[in-house]
């Protein structure tokens, strides 16, 4: 320690003009340091006698956390320090031989497990700052850490304590994990009938750098995450965490339990948070329903175990064609539920469809709950209600009849021939008779038995323009367009009423011989049983039309 002599007196010398006196030397004093004794350190209290020696006036004590450390004696002296202790103060000696000091209290206790150092200096009657004298000492500490709190945030749950403490890594931490749906009580709630357990997971602690916090991250056994919802939590044995005396934290259980009738979880528990998921549409018919189709089946992913239907599961069928649209609620347990593991969904009672319209099944979003709480996403699958038609309703004989654009005096009526096509590149079925002529090359046909529609691209060969010689072609024409639809009524009858096509005769001599053999506003076939009509040969035009 560093010896600092103060002094409060000051030498005078008086000088006169006569005489002068010679006055006894100054002596300084110097003051012994005081005896700390009687020291008695609980965990959160601390007291000390302390004796000045002969010849002190006034004394002065600090007590501050920490070991020893070098002070100013005058400082010490004057409770300088007093903002760093617990305990300071200066006694007479004069009226006190001996002063104990007491630190802590239970209002403000002393930390547990932690050093604090008494320090005393005397001054003495000529008031000489003496050295400090100091003595150093552990409080004790048999107080068990407590946990304060947790918080759990993914896979993670925080656990904090009331002081520093060290792991054990080689005790073994238990982690399970539940599923919400599955945890229930016995009939009269005074048990759990199930506890939801569906399987051990796997925890790993990391203690915070100041002691005072563990996180406990948990996973799989695997290592992969725990399922979208899952409850997890985490157990550890006694003597898991230990305070710096070795205190030890008892061990601790987690998990689901009744009490008062309700589901309380004790412990360390966290909950992965919740993820919609999509139902399977494994419609086999894509998106085209045939009218033998009487019902829709859809399923859950494989990786889903499903609960079952929310408490108000909702579904409809939506139905559109090119006149209406009608919505109709589907009722559940009636019109669509749950069989076999799969959604089947039937046409509700009053339901009504036609071929061509678009109809579309929505399941809302929410129907249904997975064992961890997650819910189904919404569906919504469009459909084309198709007529069912196929080739075998459109191949035959077909009378047909035509309005004519050119006056009643040229409407038509004749043999058209549609047999299956044989060649699938360029359509599906094939007119090897039309305008009660054969055809020199089929005129291939593309049908739609779905939408029951029926096209037939412009500009294809009927037969060969017979003047006497090869001279044009007699076309198959569709005015100012590409291609002309026929639609499907019923199986063995198209109707056209778009118009604009006929036979076009295209001379290759002179435009004056070329013209519309006959077009028609109006234009429908009907097939009839009887066998083909024999062909009248080369069409022969009443008169040539050069435009429309």
């Amino acid at each position: 320690m560093k010896k600092v002599f103060y002094s409060i007196f000051a030498a005078v010398l008086a000088v006169a003009c006569t005489t002068f006196e010679v006055e006894e030397p100054l002596q300084i004093v110097n003051v012994d340091k005081p005896v700390i004794s009687d020291v008695v350190v609980g965990e959160t209290t601390l007291s000390a006698k302390l004796t000045p020696k002969e010849g002190t006036s006034f004394y002065s004590y600090a007590v501050i956390a920490g070991a020893a450390a070098e002070l100013d004696p005058t400082t010490l002296f004057k409770l300088g320090y007093k903002s760093k202790a617990v305990a300071s103060g200066t006694v007479d000696a004069t009226k006190k031989a001996d002063f104990t000091i007491e630190a802590g209290s239970a209002e403000k206790p002393l930390s547990r497990d932690a050093d604090y150092t008494i320090y005393a200096v005397a001054a003495s009657t000529q008031g000489t700052v003496g050295e400090i004298e100091y003595k150093t000492v552990h409080t004790g500490d048999s107080e068990v850490p407590k946990a304060t709190g947790f918080s759990a945030k993914g896979n993670v749950i925080t656990l904090k304590f009331s002081e520093a403490v060290s792991i054990d890594e080689s005790k073994a931490l238990v982690a399970k994990y539940y599923a919400e749906n599955l945890v229930a009580m016995n009939s009269d709630k005074t048990a759990l009938a199930s506890d939801g357990l569906v399987g051990d997971a796997k925890a790993v602690a990391k203690l915070a750098a100041d002691g005072k916090s563990v996180d406990f991250t948990v996973t799989l056994p695997d290592d992969k995450p725990l399922p979208a919802g899952a409850i997890y939590t985490v157990s550890y044995p006694a003597s898991t965490f230990k305070d710096n005396v070795g205190n030890e934290i008892a061990a601790l259980a987690s998990g689901p339990a009744v009490d008062n009738s309700k589901i309380v979880w004790g412990g360390l528990k966290g909950q992965i948070a919740k993820a919609a998921w999509s139902l399977v549409d494994n419609d086999a018919e894509g998106k085209v329903v045939l009218p033998s189709k009487s019902y829709f089946l859809y399923s859950f992913p494989a990786d889903v175990t499903v609960y079952g239907a929310s408490k108000a599961p909702a579904a409809s069928i939506k139905v559109e064609s090119k006149k209406t649209t009608a919505n109709y609620s589907l009722e559940y347990g009636v019109d669509w539920g749950l069989t076999s593991g799969m959604i089947a969904i039937f046409y509700p009672d009053g339901f009504a469809i036609s071929g061509g319209s678009d109809l579309t099944i929505t399941i809302d979003a929410g129907a249904f709950v997975d064992i961890y709480g997650n819910e189904s996403k919404a569906l919504s699958h469009k459909y084309l209600y198709s007529y069912g038609y196929t080739v075998a309703d459109v191949v035959g004989t077909y009378t047909y009849e035509g309005v004519s654009y050119f006056g009643a005096t040229y409407n038509e009526t004749g043999a058209v021939v549609f047999e299956e096509s044989d060649n699938a590149d360029k359509g599906n079925v094939m007119i090897t008779t039309i305008f009660d002529a054969p055809c020199a090359a089929p005129i291939y046909c593309s049908f739609d038995g779905d939408f029951g529609i029926l096209t037939i691209a412009d500009g294809q060969i009927i037969t060969p323009y017979v003047d006497g010689d090869d001279n044009g072609n007699i076309l198959f024409a569709v005015n100012n367009a590409d291609e002309v639809t026929f639609f499907m009524s019923e199986p063995g009858k198209f109707i056209n009423n778009s118009a604009g096509l006929g036979y076009y005769y295209n001379s290759k001599v002179s435009s004056d011989n070329s013209g519309w053999g006959n077009a028609f506003s109006t234009f429908t076939m009907t097939r009839n049983a009887a066998a083909p009509a024999p062909a009248k040969g080369i069409i022969k035009p009443v008169s040539l039309h050069k435009s429309l």
